[in-house]
């Protein structure tokens, strides 16, 4: 679903509507204005062998100081590395 409104409200409500699990895909700004509002509990990073130069803020304008704690980590054979982050407070 694409969501044109308030992705902060938005997500705050499927989060107090369902239990479990939600996915969300987006860019950098998506990414920091649910952690702006608390609403990411956990990153799931793909980490590219590839070298792009200087590419997209992770959390668009936001400078975010985390601390996570690494919860699973997978290699595939092409390089690519899986890694998944709980976000403690």
């Amino acid at each position: 679903m694409l969501v044109r409104d308030d992705a902060a409200a938005y997500v705050a409500g499927l989060k107090k509507q369902y239990t479990g699990r939600l996915w969300l895909c987006g860019g950098g700004r998506l990414a920091g204005t649910l952690l702006r509002h608390g609403l990411i509990d956990q990153l799931a990073l793909k980490i590219n062998p590839v070298w792009l130069g200087e590419g997209l803020p992770l959390f668009g304008d936001l400078k975010p100081r985390l601390n996570l704690e690494l919860r699973d980590s997978k290699t595939y054979s092409n390089g690519v590395v899986k890694a998944v982050y709980a976000i403690k407070p």
